[in-house]
């Protein structure tokens, strides 16, 4: 066989590897349904905790980051993950405002 026969043969093994996974994760999520509501507040905790981590300052007063607001954040992800479904900045506007009302009420 060919250099190439051989990449092609391994492209259709990782083609089928890919779709095993995408129909192994549909069975999960149709088994599991929604996220539990500790899961879902955990997720809401540690989307929360790292918008805080990405907007605090080291005890030198350095920034952590290149962010300077939440707004900056969002518009990051969506300029890069603009054809990414549920990336919007309403839903990240959402997502991020129960995110950062759940890590308040956990403290």
């Amino acid at each position: 066989m060919s250099t190439l026969q051989h990449q092609h043969k391994d492209v259709l093994k990782d083609l089928e590897i890919i779709g095993l996974e995408r129909d192994d994760l549909k069975t999960i999520v149709k088994t599991h349904g929604q996220l539990s509501e500790r899961s879902e507040q955990t997720y809401q905790n540690i989307i929360a905790a790292l918008l805080r981590l990405f907007l605090d300052q080291s005890p030198a007063g350095k920034p952590l980051s290149a962010f300077k607001s939440q707004a900056s954040i969002v518009d990051a992800i969506t300029a890069r993950y603009r054809n990414v479904p549920d990336l919007s900045k309403r839903t990240l506007d959402d997502k991020f405002a129960a995110a950062n009302r759940s890590l308040k009420n956990s403290n």
